[in-house]
């Protein structure tokens, strides 16, 4: 969840490289967050060139990598890593639609 989150947060700026980062981590959130599947890596960085970039939103509410702990147990860790990763896909909310026609495309 935390590099999904660190790296949609930090989407660098329009390149091949860039573009394809950022879509698959979106797809991975998509994946967890509204399809509740296990968090894991995803399978979709042979497709190269199907996607295109997205405008990146305002991350002006968003929590940061700084709201997550760096002593503290498991389970709050965790807490903490998930609304990280929830408030940054909730700031991409503009492209969840875009985001789910790529999963229903390629995801596995």
């Amino acid at each position: 969840m935390c590099v999904d989150a660190y790296a949609t947060q930090h989407p660098g700026t329009p390149g091949p490289q860039a573009i394809q980062s950022v879509a698959v981590h979106l797809i991975n959130f998509h994946d967890y967050l509204v399809r509740r599947r296990p968090v894991s890596v995803p399978h979709l960085l042979g497709h190269k060139g199907t996607f295109h970039w997205l405008q990146p939103p305002s991350f002006a509410s968003s929590r940061t990598v700084f709201d997550v702990p760096v002593s503290a147990s498991g389970e709050e860790i965790t807490e903490a890593a998930r609304a990280w990763a929830e408030s940054v896909w909730a700031a991409w909310s503009p492209h969840h639609a875009q985001v789910a026609a790529w999963y229903a495309t390629f995801a596995r």
